[in-house]
C-alpha cells in the first residue's frame, strides 16, 4: 500500500521501517527530495513495552562515547543500541544514492531520546 504524503512531507519516499520487537521500538527512514534530506524518525511511547524502556532508569556507561566518561539512561540506550546497526546501514545506503543529502533525526517522547542517541551514533560514524 502506498501512502500519499501532503504538505511539507509531499514527495517523501519511505525506504526502511525501524522495528525491534523486544521493546516495540518503531520508526522509519526515508528521503524527502524537496529539501534533499534523509529522515530518521522514531515513534513515541504507546504501549507497556515502551513504558518499560522509559522506566529502566538505571544509568549505564555511554559506550558510544567512552571519552566523555558519562552515563546514559539504560532503557533509552538499550533500545537505541538494538536498532542502530540497521539505521546506520540504511543511512549509508541512502547517502550512497543521495550524496549531498542532509541527515535529520527526530522523534517524540521516547522517540526523542532515541533520536538524540541515534544522532550521536551517526555523528560518530562520520555523518
Amino acid at each position: 500500500m502506498t501512502h500519499v504524503y501532503e504538505g511539507y512531507a509531499a514527495g517523501f519516499i519511505p525506504t526502511h521501517i525501524i522495528y525491534h520487537w523486544a521493546d516495540d521500538t518503531e520508526g522509519f527512514i526515508g528521503y524527502l527530495p524537496s529539501d534533499n534530506s534523509i529522515y530518521v524518525s522514531f515513534r513515541g511511547s504507546v504501549d507497556i513495552r515502551n513504558w518499560l524502556s522509559n522506566l529502566s532508569i538505571d544509568k549505564k556507561n555511554y559506550k558510544s562515547f567512552p571519552e566523555c566518561n558519562c552515563e546514559v539512561h539504560s532503557g533509552f540506550y538499550d533500545a537505541e543500541q538494538a536498532i542502530i546497526g540497521d539505521v546506520l546501514a540504511e543511512v549509508a545506503r541512502l547517502k550512497g544514492i543521495y550524496t549531498t543529502a542532509a541527515i535529520k533525526v527526530t522523534g517524540h517522547s521516547l522517540g526523542a531520546a532515541m533520536a538524540i542517541l541515534t544522532g550521536m551514533d551517526l555523528k560518530k560514524a562520520g555523518y
